[in-house]
């Protein structure tokens, strides 16, 4: 406030410097009367100040009679106002520097005293009081400002008019007073309809609260019998909740079917009742099968067991005096969980099988690494071998030690390739024929096939090369002809060049893979051979290798088991 203060104090004395001595004539007289008593009238604007006319009678005694006049009477007018309407000193001066301000334009600058003074005065009527009185009432003075924009613009207007009416003649000025007193009157009837929609707005608000109350009260009492329902709904998720952890406890598919059976007697009154499987032929549950909902029909109600929206059973239940609703849901909801647990027993049975798996291929690798190492110790006395027969050779032909020179090369190969093939597979790729692929396989495998009674018949065409690890190449061949070994007794392996590729076909004269299964067959861990004959991992692995080469691996038409490894031209 210190600030405004020592402003208007500025405003004053460069308002009395400029002004001149005060001038006394008709017109001067009730200007001056006019403004003192438009301030002492002035419309309170609540938390906002004041609103008055004086601006205009007081501008116009400054620019007939002088500045100094002028500040006379508003210091008169706003003193006044203050002992008689209370006005605090915020509110005095957010009246007196606007006014003030104008009074120094017309006192320093008369050529220029209308536009600049009513600028003046407009400008900081519309900013001072809101520097002054907004802080303590912020939204009162918005709407009050909204509302006396117009009329302070009109108040400022009518400064010259004044002063050009009583220029020629005094009484021609009281044209004006009507229209200043309508403006404070206008302002005060807006103030009062401001008040009344206070009133109905606090009226409006106060039967809402009340409206709001009824309904809260309505509520509770609605909240009560909830209450009660839900009591009642939570014993019956209580013994849901029990049920799903009697049903999640079995880890096997008759153990979950037999706790069901026994929940279902307990809980649900009926005379008979029957688990079917999925392919059952009751029309009940057929149709429930079918619908994936619940069936619920005279005294009879299926209800499938869906895991994810597949039926892997269904329970039918018969009572002579039907089922209420609530206790077929009862029947869903147990259907529901016991479906989830046997899907989970059905996944813990699978788990347990892949866990045999792991443990048999790790067996396996273990093999290998054994079989490796004997490999790598028995390449060294194989070459001493080969050096002492062949040093012998040197000194003359023998029969014998040829074939044992014979033997111990072809034992040297086997080894040779055994190495290769136990080695690191990360080893890059290089053009690579497939047909050498399949010969050093079957150098490899040709013994054990042989002892097993398997007899293998090749046909290898012309290829172009592959970019291929080799030793990879060798681990799916070997894979598929395992496979085929476990499968029949004659194989055939068939090389051709075909669409800008190569691809080796094996084929083997046993059953074949079953229709039902074709599409699991490479799957990680799914095997048709007993726990122990295989891993599961075979077929999978392949596959990965063969993509990885930007290749193909197929399950072909039968009869017999029919594999395809395609891969592009190097």
């Amino acid at each position: 406030m210190l600030p405004w203060t020592l402003l208007a104090l500025a405003l004053t004395a460069l308002t009395l410097a400029g002004g001149g001595p005060p001038r006394l004539a008709t017109s001067t007289a009730w200007l001056a009367l006019l403004t003192v008593i438009l301030e002492v009238t002035a419309v309170r604007l609540a938390g906002a100040g004041f609103f008055s006319s004086a601006f205009a009678p007081m501008f116009a005694l400054a620019l007939l009679s002088g500045s100094t006049t002028a500040a006379l009477a508003l210091a008169a007018g706003l003193g006044l106002r203050a002992l008689v309407r209370r006005s605090g000193p915020r509110e005095t001066l957010a009246d007196l520097v606007p006014s003030l301000a104008a009074l120094a334009v017309a006192a320093w600058l008369p050529a220029a005293a209308i536009p600049l003074g009513l600028v003046a005065y407009a400008g900081l009527a519309l900013q001072v009081p809101e520097r002054l009185l907004s802080a303590a009432a912020p939204l009162a003075w918005q709407r009050h400002r909204e509302m006396t924009a117009v009329y302070i613009l009109g108040v400022a207007g009518l400064g010259p008019a004044l002063a050009l009416l009583c220029g020629s003649s005094a009484w021609n000025g009281l044209w004006l007073c009507p229209i200043l007193l309508g403006l404070q009157r206008a302002a005060q009837l807006d103030l009062l309809r401001l008040e009344v929609l206070d009133r109905e707005l606090l009226a409006l608000q106060e039967r809402q609260s009340r409206a709001a109350l009824a309904q809260t009260r309505e509520e509770l009492a609605q909240e009560s019998t909830e209450r009660k329902q839900l009591a009642v709904w939570v014993q019956r998720q209580d013994f849901l909740l029990e049920g799903a952890r009697v049903l999640a406890s079995g880890l096997a598919a008759d153990e979950v079917m037999g706790r069901l059976q026994e929940l279902l007697r307990t809980t649900v009154p009926h005379e008979s009742g029957a688990l079917h499987a999925p392919d059952t032929t009751d029309p009940l549950a057929r149709e429930a099968i079918e619908r994936r909902q619940m069936i619920l029909r005279e005294n009879r109600l299926a209800a499938p067991l869906l895991a994810e929206e597949r039926a892997i059973g269904v329970v039918s239940l018969v009572a002579a005096g039907g089922f209420s609703p609530e206790q077929a849901k009862v029947v869903q909801t147990l259907a529901y969980q016991a479906a989830v647990a046997l899907e989970n027993a059905q996944t813990h049975e699978l788990l347990k099988r892949s866990q045999e798996q792991l443990v048999q291929s790790s067996k396996m690798a273990a093999v290998g690494q054994l079989a490796a190492g004997v490999a790598h110790e028995l390449n060294t006395p194989l070459g001493a071998v080969l050096l002492g027969v062949g040093a012998r050779l040197e000194a003359g032909p023998d029969k014998t030690l040829e074939r044992v020179l014979r033997a111990a090369t072809r034992a040297k190969e086997i080894v040779a390739k055994l190495l290769y093939y136990s080695r690191d597979a990360r080893t890059g790729r290089k053009p690579t024929d497939l047909n050498v692929v399949v010969r050093d396989t079957l150098d490899l495998l040709g013994s054990q096939l042989q002892l097993d009674g398997v007899s293998v018949a090749t046909d290898l065409a012309e290829l172009p090369c592959v970019s291929a690890n080799q030793n990879e190449l060798q681990q799916v061949l070997t894979n598929l002809l395992i496979n085929a070994r476990d499968a029949g007794k004659n194989i055939s392996i068939a090389t051709r060049a075909v669409r800008s590729g190569a691809e080796i076909e094996v084929r083997d004269d046993g059953p074949g893979v079953p229709l039902e299964i074709r599409e699991k067959i490479f799957d990680p861990f799914f095997t048709t051979k007993p726990v122990g004959a295989g891993t599961g991992l075979g077929l999978s692995t392949s596959l990965q290798i063969a993509l990885a080469h930007d290749g193909r691996l197929q399950l072909g038409p039968g009869p017999g088991g029919h594999f395809v490894l395609w891969l592009p031209a190097a």
